[in-house]
């Protein structure tokens, strides 16, 4: 399986997926409330799309895109996109400061820079005059932007649309032209975090990439055994997040899910219930004493139920690993998870106990950063 990998290139596992299994879900996302599904002949369309309007802002082989922002649908579409015209992208991560966000633009020598909203644009604008080679930015989020009249400002939703007009007359151009990508061929840069010095990029290629990431279901066969589902959060510049997102799903039956924000995330974890959860050290104790916290501002009664409660559940976790049935815990873990459990967290259904989205959602782009 290591050497089938290295002989193939991420866009053109997503085109043999959407053949193989055009209506199969690659991913959910969550707009207005709603979880809407993406199907990976829509997947494929889409990136299709998004490729074709990069490439009239002359997006080709070997050429870079960089994008700063939060996960979500867009941001993966547009990377995808790049790296099907042949392009070599990176991300920044959220917290970068100004003077790593220039030495990161001039370094990788982008010509594009993808903007999730506002705050990346703001970021980036002031920058403008010492980046020759940048040309454009395309931003994902335009609200809050009606004021701004820069002439390299490009709204996602006009890329998408010149992309959709330009596919119209050759649906299968993209797919053509990423035939011609090899597997040895770049395909993407991860950037160090720079704590002895400035951050340094580690270029990674199409195959290599695709088998450093089977390693993963190499060790836990677990993930293509069966279908799962997970939850997109990590920063997708962090090689983690791309495997979660990007890689995993194109070799397996893992539905990523996008929350509508990585501030909900709990909400998230909770609507979603993922079957499988990728995670660094840290975060999960910034989770764990954050409910623990919660849990000691409650009641005394509260305190007691979930006392009991996690006592059953450590004793029902220490079966499933021991392989013993035990019926009568199972039933007796069944009812307490059912009753205590409740929206973004564990205890209360008041919502006392649970751990506050937003410092999850603050601790997930300080941890991923950290875990660089």
């Amino acid at each position: 399986k290591y050497e089938e990998l290295r002989g193939k290139t991420v866009p053109g596992l997503l085109f043999e997926r959407a053949r193989s299994t055009p209506s199969q879900v690659a991913y959910r996302v969550k707009k207005r409330g709603i979880y809407q599904e993406r199907t990976w002949e829509e997947f494929a369309r889409l990136v299709s799309c998004c490729a074709m309007g990069l490439e009239k802002l002359g997006v080709s082989t070997g050429r870079r895109i960089a994008l700063m922002g939060d996960p979500c649908e867009e941001y993966v579409i547009c990377e995808l996109a790049g790296q099907a015209l042949g392009a070599v992208t990176y991300g920044i991560y959220p917290t970068s400061s100004q003077r790593e966000l220039l030495y990161l633009m001039e370094d990788g020598e982008a010509s594009i820079f993808i903007a999730e909203n506002q705050e990346y644009v703001d970021r980036i604008l002031p920058l403008l005059d010492q980046l020759p080679l940048l040309r454009h930015i395309v931003v994902i989020d335009i609200r809050g932007m009606f004021m701004y009249e820069h002439s390299a400002l490009i709204p996602y939703a006009d890329l998408m649309e010149r992309g959709r007009a330009a596919l119209t007359s050759d649906p299968a151009a993209v797919e053509r032209t990423a035939e011609r990508i090899q597997p040895r061929d770049d395909l993407f840069i991860v950037y160090t975090s720079g704590t002895t010095g400035d951050p340094k990029g580690a270029l990674m290629s199409h195959g290599r990439h695709l088998a450093a990431a089977y390693t993963l279901i190499d060790r836990y066969p677990i993930l293509a055994a069966m279908p799962h589902r997970t939850v997109v959060y990590l920063p997708l510049c962090h090689v983690l997040g791309k495997d979660v997102a990007v890689t995993l799903p194109l070799m397996t039956r893992i539905v990523p899910h996008y929350g509508e924000n990585i501030e909900d995330l709990a909400r998230t974890i909770f609507e979603t219930a993922p079957t499988i959860f990728f995670s660094v050290p840290r975060y999960l104790q910034k989770f764990a004493s954050n409910i623990l916290i919660g849990i000691e501002s409650a009641s005394p009664l509260k305190r007691t139920v979930y006392q009991v409660a996690a006592t059953i559940g450590r004793k029902h976790v220490r079966n499933v690993w021991d392989n013993n049935p035990g019926y009568l815990l199972k039933l007796v873990y069944w009812l307490a998870r059912s009753h205590h459990r409740s929206p973004g967290g564990l205890v209360s259904s008041s919502g006392r106990c649970r751990p506050s989205p937003s410092r999850l959602g603050s601790d997930v782009r300080r941890e991923g950063r950290d875990s660089r």
